[in-house]
């Protein structure tokens, strides 16, 4: 059940794709890397979001493929992002 909710149209998979998609037509990263707890899906997610951009954005015979990979940090990326900006403001006291 979760797996169709996950992949399944019209679910959190579909918005995912979305938003990766216009998230690499409009800004052309070198990379994008995702965290947190939308990781924990693994390649369920990453998987269809990789394939709608190799078949479906525009101009990709004309640039350069864009990985879409999963930090290595996990479902901890955000937390460990955020305690380290905190140290970080806190040292520029």
């Amino acid at each position: 059940m979760c797996v169709l909710l996950v992949i399944g149209k019209g679910g959190v998979g579909e918005w995912f794709r979305i938003g990766i998609y216009n998230l690499i037509a409009i800004l052309d990263p070198e990379i994008v890397v995702v965290g947190g707890g939308a990781i924990t899906a693994g390649d369920l997610l990453l998987g269809p979001a990789r394939t709608a951009v190799r078949e479906k954005l525009e101009g990709v015979g004309h640039r350069t493929e864009v990985p879409i990979v999963s930090t290595v940090l996990g479902a901890d990326a955000g937390l460990i992002g955020v305690a380290l900006a905190a140290h970080e403001l806190e040292g520029a006291r």
